[in-house]
Order: C-alpha cells, then structure tokens, then sequence
C-alpha cells in the first residue's frame, strides 16, 4: 500500500506532502506526481522552491488560495509556476489578486516672486505657482482630489474611464497636493524639473526669466 506521504526534492530543498494534497486538481503535473511517488527515492522537481512551497500550501487551504507574506512582490513568477503546474483555480486567483498599481503625475509652471526693485519680496511666498497640473485616469482623479479638481478644461468626450492629461487644482498649494496624494497611499516615486532659462532679454521681467516646470510622479499599489 503505497504511503499517504510523499517525498519531493524541490531544487535541493526536501519537502513533505500528503498525496491527497497533490490530488487536489486532478489535472494538474502535482496529481502524476502523486501517481508515481514511492517510498525508495524523493520526486526530485526543478523548480522555484519558495514559490513552489507557496502553491503547496495553497492546496492545502480549504478554499485553494494561496497565503502570501506582507508585502509579497513576485507574482508574475507565482503566476508562470501556477500554470506550468496547470492549477486553474489558484492561477485564476492570482490573475484576479495581482495588484495594480494606480498612477498620478502632479506638476506645475511656476516662477519666483519679486518686489518692486527686482529683489526677494519679504510680503508673498519665495515659490510663486502659476497653476497645478494634475494627470491620469479621470475616476481616479477625481476619487483623490475631489472638490478640488478643476475639470473645466477637459473636454469629457469618450470613456469616462480614461486618461487626461487636463486637470487642474483649484488651489496652488503644492505641500496640501501632496498631502491628499499621501492619505490616500500615493507615494511619491520620480520627479523632474528644467531650470530657469535666466535669460538677459531685457525686455524681460524677473518673473519670467525665473519661469520653471517641475513634475512629480506618484504610485499606488491597489
């Protein structure tokens, strides 16, 4: 009678398994497994032993779903061994799970504020922005900024699912962007900037010799 264990060698790492486990999708490279296992010698399997072990356990869960550690970052791979060892349920589970990530681009034109001389004003801000720019998908714009979002230059033709690159705050206050972006699990992950031009034109003023755009990119994992 063959025993209710079986042994694998999963890349040099020996592993343990009850066949009815393996048996759980019948169809599957585990079930032959199970159907060839003896007592003499461990199936050796060349594979990714911690995804491997990962699947494993997944067939043991009573709904076949796999528990994966915080902050889990390889699910394309858990995703390749899924199919390679032909487990439909959990593959569809990871395809339905894998996290998504949402993205935002903040930016803004903006300038330095002068006095009446030329010189650093000590009555307004150091930064003077002229407008904030706000791109990505419309809903999820709008879910992040809400009633500060400025819509009036997008157009709102085609799917209401889509990209615009239209937006505006209707505020100028760079720091209290970010914040909103912050709370609701943006991070901030690229950013970039051209340097004023300080031309000489002297037909010029301060302000526009000091124009500047600066951009800032920030990612949510869903």
């Amino acid at each position: 009678m063959a025993s209710p264990v079986v042994r694998l060698n999963v890349s040099g790492e020996p592993c343990l398994v009850m066949r009815h486990v393996l048996q759980r999708e019948p169809h599957s490279l585990l079930a032959k497994f199970s159907e060839r296992a003896d007592d003499k010698e461990p199936i050796f399997v060349d594979r990714n032993a911690e995804l491997f072990c990962l699947l494993l356990n997944a067939l043991r869960h009573p709904k076949m779903v796999p528990v994966l550690p915080d902050n889990f970052d390889k699910w394309t791979q858990l995703l390749l061994e899924a199919q390679f060892l032909r487990l439909p349920r959990i593959e569809q589970w990871i395809v339905e799970n894998t996290p998504r990530s949402s993205v935002i681009t903040v930016s803004y034109h903006g300038t330095l504020s002068f006095g009446r001389q030329g010189i650093t004003s000590d009555v307004v801000n150091f930064r003077k922005i002229h407008r904030i720019l706000v791109c990505g998908r419309v809903p999820l714009c709008r879910q992040v900024f809400g009633e500060s979002l400025n819509e009036t230059r997008d157009s709102g033709m085609g799917e209401e699912d889509r990209y615009t690159a239209r937006f505006y705050l209707k505020h100028s206050f760079l720091e209290q962007a970010f914040d909103v972006l912050a709370q609701n699990g943006f991070q901030c992950v690229s950013s970039s900037a051209n340097s004023p031009a300080n031309s000489s034109d002297p037909y010029q003023s301060e302000e526009e010799r000091y124009m500047h755009y600066s951009q800032f990119i920030f990612i949510r994992n869903n």
